[in-house]
């Protein structure tokens, strides 16, 4: 093979390498925006709890969705993970009927 020939495969390589990485950059980009898009819309409260952050939409994360995390970042993505979880059940308590010997459980 010709020293033209290896110089013309080599940059070849080179460019294809380097579109690579920009496209890697790119989908790492648009992926870490997508990221955002909820906490974007929906404006939760973004704040310090203890030692670490908290993410919350609602007045408290007994009734509205919070994620938390070491980071805002880490934040946002436990709350966007909580936000596509199903409700848990909660099993309510019913007061037991008058005169009854039960204890509440």
């Amino acid at each position: 093979m010709s020293d033209e020939s290896q110089y013309w495969i080599d940059l070849t390589n080179r460019q294809s390498n380097h579109l690579f990485d920009l496209h890697n950059s790119e989908m790492s980009a648009q992926l870490e925006r997508q990221d955002y898009n909820l906490f974007e819309f929906l404006k939760p409260s973004l704040m310090i709890d203890g030692d670490q952050y908290e993410v919350l939409y609602g007045t408290n994360p007994m009734e509205g969705v919070a994620g938390y995390g070491k980071t805002p970042h880490l934040a946002i993505l436990d709350f966007n993970k909580s936000w596509h979880q199903a409700c848990p059940r909660v099993k309510s308590w019913v007061p037991p009927k008058i005169g009854s010997t039960k204890e509440a459980p």
